[in-house]
């Protein structure tokens, strides 16, 4: 959220939500619901995916993979795997920047992600807005209080969740 409160005097937003990697569905629907909140409060434009944890899993998760620490290969196949997603809507529907909150969290490489997040718009002829958003997360958590969102402490894949319960 506070990064759509940066990012929204500066651009037309488009959002899109595409979160196959969230164990379970009922968890994924959970999240999808809250951000279609947020849009509609915001008059911002979202288009959200599917789920199909199945096709994530096939892509990002290998028996070498399997058992990493968040932040491992997994991740990095899962970040990959999701700009890869939006990085194609962007193209196919003309828009010129790609950005992603994956580095609002503390949890998540910076680095890493922004460097997935310019091979990707690189890829599909994009500009990345490699902004540090982690300077956002304290703002991110006031917002999310103010909305009445819950916060949970895994980033949403069954590998995290079992690891935090």
């Amino acid at each position: 959220m506070a990064v759509i409160e940066y990012l929204e005097p500066l651009y037309d937003l488009v959002l899109y939500f595409t979160d196959s990697n969230i164990w379970s569905e009922s968890e994924f629907e959970k999240r999808k619901k809250e951000l279609i909140n947020l849009a509609k409060d915001k008059k911002i434009e979202l288009i959200t995916a599917s789920y199909d944890h199945e096709e994530w899993l096939k892509a990002v998760v290998t028996s070498e993979n399997k058992l990493d620490q968040e932040g491992g290969t997994r991740c990095e196949r899962c970040f990959t795997w999701r700009l890869e997603k939006a990085a194609q809507l962007a193209s196919e529907r003309n828009i010129e920047f790609i950005a992603t909150t994956l580095s609002v969290s503390p949890r998540k490489d910076y680095n890493l992600v922004n460097q997935i997040l310019s091979d990707v718009a690189a890829k599909y002829g994009l500009k990345p807005l490699l902004m540090n958003f982690r300077k956002l997360f304290n703002r991110s958590v006031e917002l999310s209080r103010e909305y009445g969102f819950y916060r949970q402490k895994y980033c949403g894949c069954e590998f995290s969740a079992r690891k935090e319960k």
